[in-house]
């Protein structure tokens, strides 16, 4: 009966795994092999086949950064089970983009020894939320109408070099302001929509003239 349940339970699980979508995976760390649903998969945009499912394989995908963080996760758990094995990963998808994804994994088989034999875990598809953010840090730090940074971008930026300033003896920095002539007369004969474009066609010339720093 115990073994039916256990059946029965696990039936569900996946069902309900399924239905949230999520990606699954399974990790064998004594041989290096990878097994996951077609839902991770389709989240990385590969189909399946078309990469190898061993740890190696995997982890080039991976990007440098995420790997550091993904091993710190890992080694943080192998040393405290209840510590999640939990991070966020950059995968590179076939278009040479990178899929944003939260992993959580646990370790769920040891070796006698307590060599750690098998891991289990999920993907969640993180990609949209990154790039809302992305996008909403965009905008609250940039004019709409010329893309060039906002009044509070530009003020954080004045206080870092202000600060730097204070600790680089021989550190120089300037402030230009510029002014328009007769920009309100542009407003008023042309319209609105003229005087915007005039802005948009400074900011273009400015970003054309000036050097990253």
């Amino acid at each position: 009966r115990s073994e039916v349940r256990g059946r029965w339970g696990e039936m569900q699980l996946r069902r309900v795994v399924e239905a949230a979508g999520l990606g699954t995976w399974q990790w064998d760390m004594r041989a290096g092999q990878m097994v996951c649903n077609d839902r991770l998969l389709s989240v990385l945009g590969y189909r399946r086949g078309e990469i190898g499912l061993t740890q190696r394989a995997w982890s080039q995908l991976v990007h440098p950064d995420s790997r550091k963080a993904w091993n710190l996760a890992l080694r943080a758990h192998m040393a405290d089970p209840a510590t999640p094995c939990r991070a966020d990963l950059l995968i590179r998808r076939p278009d040479g983009e990178w899929a944003a994804v939260q992993t959580c994994g646990v370790l769920v088989e040891r070796a006698p020894d307590g060599t750690p034999l098998r891991m289990a875990g999920i993907h969640i598809d993180m990609t949209e939320q990154v790039q809302m953010q992305a996008m909403l840090r965009h905008t609250a730090r940039t004019d709409g109408l010329t893309q060039l940074p906002n009044r509070s971008a530009m003020f954080e930026r004045v206080q870092q070099v202000v600060d730097r300033a204070r600790h680089e003896p021989g550190f120089g920095y300037a402030v230009l302001f510029m002014d328009f002539d007769r920009f309100k007369q542009t407003n008023d004969t042309l319209g609105h929509a003229a005087g915007d474009e005039l802005l948009r066609q400074i900011a273009q010339r400015l970003r054309g003239a000036l050097r990253l720093g």
